[in-house]
């Protein structure tokens, strides 16, 4: 089975409602029946701009003619993660489990992978909808939850009761006794595969997020602008360590690819903002409250996050300085 059509079944199965029609936006649900490929820059932005509809049909349609065209990954979603939301929106009325959300994100995970460049609005965008839209999915089944707390508890107690004098002359090997003993009591059967999918989820919100985030592109013409919008990324993306979506290690990940990409854009771009801009980015990469750059390291002998975004910056200062004194070309 090709894998569009392994995709397509998937969402399928977890998602359509016989009978029934979601058309996020409200717009009509009808769609071509065959590729089209539109002979005119806007008609093919129409095209893509279209709301999806959640029937089988739909989804066809979409991932037909809409995903799979040559021009959608440039021309649209370097720009634009609708789609992915309407998606994601979608899964949460519906209450999709993290099944769902696994092979949504691997779609456009794959999708994303023939861009160049991702448009920094478009991540700040999407970062700052993220946690809410995959609230519900991250959560524990909510049976589960006493279920585990009770098991747990019990381990406990029953570990110190019989295990107390180990807890008094060997405490590591009394801990060894209790996590086996949580182990052997947490549910096995019913949730099990849910938690696997959990996991799977949430390993696949940090793949994407790792790939869009070293795609990410700023313009030099948004000036102050362009470091206000990798703070506000680098504040949305806390949030999903929050919801408990991320670890605090995988936000750590995410924060370096940040700003590998800010880096690069000052690297690339730098020379075109204002004195201001760079002076306002300077101050602020002494900063003792933003996470970004004093989320703990976790590796204490490597460059800090500080560290690389200071160096990128005296690197920026001494080109345009050769610049303006003639040693170097103004690019």
């Amino acid at each position: 089975m090709k894998r569009a059509s392994i995709i397509l079944h998937a969402l399928i199965i977890c998602i359509l409602i016989p009978y029934k029609v979601y058309s996020i936006g409200g717009a009509s649900s009808r769609r071509p029946e065959s590729s089209v490929y539109c002979s005119t820059e806007e008609d093919l932005l129409q095209q893509f701009c279209g709301p999806i509809s959640f029937t089988q049909k739909g989804l066809c349609h979409f991932l037909r003619d809409i995903i799979s065209h040559r021009a959608y990954a440039q021309e649209y979603l370097s720009y634009s993660f609708t789609h992915l939301i309407q998606f994601l929106e979608y899964g949460l009325k519906t209450n999709q489990k993290s099944l769902f959300i696994e092979s949504t994100l691997r779609l456009f995970l794959n999708a994303l992978k023939a861009t160049d460049s991702v448009s920094c609005y478009a991540v700040m965008d999407i970062t700052h909808q993220l946690p809410s839209l995959l609230k519900n999915s991250s959560a524990l089944p909510p049976l589960l939850i006493p279920l585990v707390h009770e098991n747990i508890k019990s381990a406990l107690y029953e570990t110190f009761i019989d295990k107390f004098q180990l807890f008094k002359t060997d405490i590591d090997h009394f801990f060894e006794e209790v996590t086996l003993n949580i182990t052997r009591t947490l549910p096995q059967h019913t949730h099990q595969e849910e938690l696997l999918n959990r996991e799977k989820m949430c390993q696949m919100v940090v793949r994407f997020l790792e790939t869009a985030l070293l795609k990410t592109m700023w313009s030099a013409h948004d000036q102050e602008k362009a470091w206000d919008i990798t703070k506000k990324i680098s504040h949305n993306l806390s949030f999903l360590m929050d919801e408990g979506i991320i670890t605090k290690d995988e936000l750590d990940d995410l924060y370096k690819s940040l700003l590998e990409s800010f880096c690069r854009f000052l690297k690339l771009s730098g020379s075109s903002l204002s004195d201001y801009a760079l002076e306002n980015i300077q101050r602020e990469s002494h900063s003792t409250t933003l996470l970004l750059l004093c989320l703990e390291e976790q590796e204490e002998h490597l460059q800090t996050k500080r560290e690389r975004l200071q160096e990128a910056l005296m690197h920026l200062k001494a080109r345009q300085l050769a610049e303006r004194k003639g040693f170097l070309l103004n690019s």
